[in-house]
């Protein structure tokens, strides 16, 4: 159970390289935004490591990047995506930052055009005390309670919910991930097991929430 959030705000974005097209015998000719584009992806990776205080949490993983058409020509566009995460939003401002200045840096560096844009996702999970207090007693009413459990960099669209409506969000646990059954990862296999508990965790919480009800 966790105080306050319980996983990070998380956003989308791209860097959009545009340079020039040609043959790939003749490099001179073009502007290739496929080298600019591989600095960049290095470059992304030091938004974190040497511009947030390292006391501060925050995530920038590319994870999509489209570019080329022909083994032998040298492309105009390449578009890499990618996610971003931080609790705090001050981070998430300087993480957009970031992907502003490398876009900027290899723009200048390369003679291409690079933009960035960051757009959608979602807002950080964080449970409301007394919703908190409420699960709590009712986890520890039906299985083993855990409270030491630091909020994780993954998103929820729960959390918006959160923003209107008090309330707390549990991870039920699903056991051991081995095989790699992870999040989004293909080999995924649910642990069927769980259901009792997470189902008796929801009728105790549905009872004693029922039970404060006025009347």
């Amino acid at each position: 159970m966790h105080d306050s959030a319980v996983m990070a705000a998380g956003r989308r974005f791209e860097i959009v390289v545009e340079g020039h097209a040609g043959h790939a015998a003749l490099p001179h000719l073009t502007r290739d935004p496929m080298v600019a584009a591989g600095h960049a992806i290095v470059a992304c990776q030091s938004i974190v490591a040497r511009n947030l205080d390292p006391m501060e949490t925050g995530v920038v993983s590319l994870t999509m990047i489209h570019g080329g058409e022909a083994e032998n020509q040298i492309a105009a566009r390449v578009t890499i995506k990618g996610s971003m995460r931080f609790i705090k939003p001050e981070v998430g401002r300087e993480i957009e930052a970031g992907l502003q200045r490398v876009a900027e840096g290899v723009s200048a560096t390369f003679g291409v055009q690079a933009t960035s844009r960051v757009w959608g996702g979602v807002p950080v999970t964080a449970n409301h005390p007394e919703a908190r207090e409420l699960a709590a007693g009712a986890a520890a009413a039906v299985t083993t309670l855990r409270r030491d459990i630091g909020p994780a960099m993954t998103g929820e669209d729960f959390s918006h919910f959160l923003h209107e409506v008090p309330g707390a969000f549990v991870w039920i646990g699903n056991g051991p991930a081995e095989g790699g059954c992870e999040l989004h990862n293909p080999h995924y296999d649910f642990n069927d097991a769980v259901l009792p508990v997470a189902s008796g965790f929801l009728a105790e919480t549905a009872r004693r929430a029922l039970a404060q009800e006025p009347g």
